[in-house]
This record gives structure tokens, C-alpha cells and sequence, in this order.
């Protein structure tokens, strides 16, 4: 008999979780959704800006940078779905062990995509192509233009005519 009775008292526990889950849910996915909000609009604005932009960050910096912001976006989306899930997760799993489980299973791969993502980010900032103006030949990986390099045009026959430059210039 006590057995009995140790499975009733689990079971109305379950079915008092599952009313408690059921009624907070509303509440909790608003919350978990307006929470995320503001960082899914930056990450967009940041797709945005980009793509606007790749002419000046040079097409290798802009592939990881839409690669990074691309895995920071797929990591928050899946975060909303987790958290949209967790209640009903919670209340399916009788077992202690195994919700562990998938509770820290979730939580490590969304954390790899969150890493992996801003490690893209990172790699996006440091092999950006330096700024230089339209038709200046700058050497690979120079700062500055190539030597013998004027940002002003020669005058004409300047080299070898004494009478290209006005007197006193």
C-alpha cells in the first residue's frame, strides 16, 4: 500500500507542475521573446550594414563577418525556440537525470554558436582590408601606398620640361 501512495503523491506533483507550466507559459514565452528582441534587431541592422558597406571592408572580411552574425542570429532564434520549449520539457520529464541532460546538451551547443560566432566576428575585424582611396596601388599588406606613388597627376612632360611648372612653384 505505501507504494501505492508514493506513485499518487508523484503523480498529482506532476499534474500540479503541469497546471503551474501550463498557466505560466503565456507569460513566459512573452517574456522570453521580448527579451531577445533587441539583440535580433542588431544583429539584422549589423547584416545590413555590412552588406551596404562591403565595398569598404573587402569581400574576406565581409563573408565572416555575415558568417558571424549569421551564427549569433541562428543561436538567439534557437535560445527563443529552447526557452518556448522548456516548460512542456519540464513537464514530459518525470526523470531528474535525463532533463539534465538535455537541459545541458541545449545549453552547450548554444553556447558553441554563440563562441563560434563572435570568434568569426573577431576574425572579420582583423582581416579587413585597409582603407586606401580609389586607384591607389598600395603593396599587399601595406599600410601606405607603394613608394613613388603621388595622390597628385605629373603635369604634362614634367620629367624633362623645365617650362611644365610656372616659375616660383
Amino acid at each position: 500500500m505505501p507504494a501505492r501512495r508514493g506513485r499518487r503523491e508523484r503523480s498529482s506533483a506532476l499534474a500540479y507542475l503541469s497546471a503551474t507550466v501550463t498557466v505560466m507559459s503565456a507569460g513566459y514565452l512573452l517574456s522570453a521573446v521580448v527579451s531577445h528582441l533587441p539583440l535580433l534587431a542588431v544583429l539584422v541592422a549589423g547584416l545590413v550594414v555590412v552588406s551596404v558597406r562591403r565595398a569598404h571592408l573587402g569581400p574576406r572580411s565581409v563573408m565572416f563577418a555575415r558568417l558571424g552574425l549569421g551564427l549569433l542570429l541562428a543561436s538567439q532564434l534557437l535560445n527563443m525556440v529552447w526557452l518556448a520549449v522548456f516548460p512542456h520539457v519540464v513537464e514530459s520529464m518525470a526523470a531528474r537525470s535525463s532533463y539534465t541532460m538535455v537541459s545541458a546538451s541545449v545549453g552547450i551547443v548554444l553556447s558553441l554558436l554563440l563562441a563560434a560566432g563572435v570568434g568569426l566576428l573577431v576574425t572579420a575585424v582583423v582581416t579587413r582590408a585597409p582603407a586606401s582611396a580609389p586607384g591607389v596601388p598600395a603593396a599587399p599588406g601595406a599600410a601606405f601606398p607603394a613608394p613613388g606613388y603621388s595622390a597628385y597627376p605629373a603635369p604634362y612632360n614634367a620629367p624633362h620640361d623645365p617650362t611644365a611648372y610656372p616659375p616660383g612653384t
